[in-house]
């Protein structure tokens, strides 16, 4: 039988807090929480004090059951992810990877800590069996697949959402249907099911919203990493023959391309590619921080280039975000659209792969890479969806249609009959997107992954 501590909280009695200001050891890395209301900074802080993975799980409405001010604070931080939680939403349940759980009923409120009377159990890890270890995992494995975590691209829209609450606050009761309204409008896209986790949908529906849902984290969690990158990159200095006037997000994605040829590819030269990026990532996951802090440094003594980064940041960068900018009123020429397709790599790597029959070539055609790129370029320029969208309306949607999330209108364009284009893929569209709205996002591909990966950060490959 388990051996059961009792956290009875009454008075000056405290073993909640306790447990997580003074008694966490340091073998945890990792705590994932499952926690209704939150208010208190203390899990967040001690985690990040102790280098502590956390994911967490809250109760978010216009309420603020979870303070939105502290998610606010802590959504750039690579160490935490929030996942919020719509509705019917009230756990109190607290993991720590490699010493135990706690289940109880306090939530992570000053109250709650440290004057309300709480009662709730924990349980040592050795003193779990494999039945409750497989429980505590299905648990938490259903929250994330149910959630979408917070990010840094949310910061503006919680701003505003701040802001125009702010004056509804002293009246709430009278004026709750304006918050509620500012609240949906501002952060309801961080919800895909209406009611906690259950989803009265069709089989077909929810394979649908789980293949969206499953998307928009992985694209919304790697775009956070890359913001922290550019974040921490921006406090140093640059080579010198970065011009100043360059977007961050190019510099960020190429200070990664530099990293990753330089120091990796070419260290590890004749081995694969795949086993090299697993290896660094076991290596430097439990000091990634570290890790981008040597890298920074030498990617700021660079007297010149490794590998034509100067060229992608001076000259690419410009020439293909004016490019694109003319979607706004108009199709690309071909020989813009050329231009832009040379300029992408994945486009370059997809033309090598596709069939000459495809592109009406003959069977035993045998160009170039530069000509197999241009006539894979010349078939792409005549493409359309389904619904007979052309090229060019295909990319002013990813890039311009600002009233759908950026990570909805690349499922989109991945997986809809209106917006799909055959042999149109994530990592030639995760460029595009960094080169045409480098205001925006980051330019996104494998080799994006692999550099991230390698840095420490746990990013899938495509």
């Amino acid at each position: 039988m388990n051996k059961v501590k009792f956290f009875f909280d009454i008075g000056g009695t405290r073993k909640l807090f306790t447990t997580l200001k003074f008694n966490i050891p340091k073998n945890v890395k990792k705590i994932y929480a499952a926690i209704a209301y939150t208010h208190s900074r203390l899990l967040v802080d001690i985690c990040i004090e102790k280098e502590i993975h956390l994911e967490w799980w809250g109760l978010f409405d216009s309420q603020e059951s979870t303070s939105i001010e502290l998610i606010q604070k802590v959504i750039s931080e690579p160490l935490v992810k929030f996942y919020p939680f719509a509705e019917r939403f009230h756990p109190k349940v607290i993991y720590f990877e490699g010493y135990g759980i706690y289940v109880g009923s306090a939530n992570m409120t000053t109250k709650a800590l440290l004057h309300n009377i709480e009662a709730g159990i924990f349980i040592e890890e050795s003193d779990l069996t494999e039945e409750n270890l497989k429980e505590i995992t299905e648990f938490f494995d259903t929250l994330r697949k149910k959630s979408i975590p917070a990010t840094s691209n949310d910061l503006e829209k919680i701003e505003k959402f701040l802001e125009e609450s702010s004056k509804y606050r002293e009246d709430r009761e009278k004026i709750n249907e304006n918050i509620e309204q500012s609240f949906q409008e501002h952060l309801g896209h961080l919800f895909l099911l209406e009611k906690g986790v259950r989803d009265f949908s069709t089989k077909a529906n929810r394979k649908t919203k789980d293949k969206e849902l499953s998307f928009k984290k992985e694209w919304r969690e790697t775009q956070n990493y890359l913001s922290h990158v550019e974040e921490v990159l921006q406090q140093h200095k640059q080579p010198e023959w970065v011009h100043e006037q360059n977007f961050p997000k190019i510099i960020t994605d190429q200070f990664i391309h530099a990293y990753y040829y330089s120091n990796v590819l070419k260290e590890n030269e004749g081995r694969n590619s795949d086993e090299v990026v697993e290896e660094y990532f076991q290596k430097n996951t439990k000091k990634s921080k570290e890790i981008l802090l040597e890298a920074i440094k030498w990617w700021s003594r660079l007297k010149k280039s490794p590998s034509n980064e100067d060229v992608h940041i001076n000259e690419w960068a410009p020439s293909n975000y004016r490019i694109l900018s003319k979607l706004k009123k108009k199709d690309l020429s071909s020989k813009d659209f050329s231009q832009v397709i040379a300029q992408n790599y994945a486009a370059r790597e997809h033309a090598r792969q596709v069939k000459n029959e495809t592109l009406g070539l003959e069977p035993d055609y045998h160009g170039s890479y530069e000509e197999r790129t241009k006539k894979f370029t010349e078939w792409l320029f005549h493409q359309k969806t389904q619904k007979k969208k052309s090229i060019h309306d295909v990319i002013k949607y990813i890039l311009f249609f600002e009233s759908e999330d950026i990570e909805v209108r690349i499922f989109n364009v991945l997986n809809s009959d209106d917006w799909k284009i055959a042999r149109f893929g994530k990592g030639i569209i995760g460029e595009l997107v960094g080169w045409g709205r480098p205001d925006k996002i980051h330019l996104r591909n494998n080799r994006v992954n692999k550099g991230l990966r390698c840095l420490g950060y746990d990013v899938e490959l495509f």
